[in-house]
């Protein structure tokens, strides 16, 4: 079996990968399933953009806060949610 996210059958209840409907999606059985399979993966794939996106967001601001942090410099404009948070992080973990 091929690796990689099953979608159910709407129409059969079976799971398949995204691969085995987009070879059917010319066959009269299968086009049904589909077209309803085809949106569920479109959606799966937005939904795992954002989080790509997300992620490398999130190390961005790691990669620029954390030696900041180690240096005891202003990370972030002072008064901010960000340095609060930041002001916290150090009475926690670097007292």
């Amino acid at each position: 079996m091929a690796s990689g996210k099953l979608y159910e059958s709407p129409t059969r209840g079976s799971e398949h990968t995204w691969d085995f409907y987009k070879s059917r999606k010319n066959n009269p059985n299968w086009v049904d399933d589909y077209q309803l399979v085809k949106r569920e993966h479109f959606w799966y794939q937005i939904f795992n953009l954002l989080v790509f996106f997300d992620s490398m967001e999130f190390l961005a601001i790691l990669l620029i806060a954390f030696p900041r942090i180690m240096n005891n410099q202003q990370v972030f404009i002072p008064g901010c949610f960000l340095d609060s948070f930041v002001q916290f992080l150090r009475k926690m973990f670097f007292m």
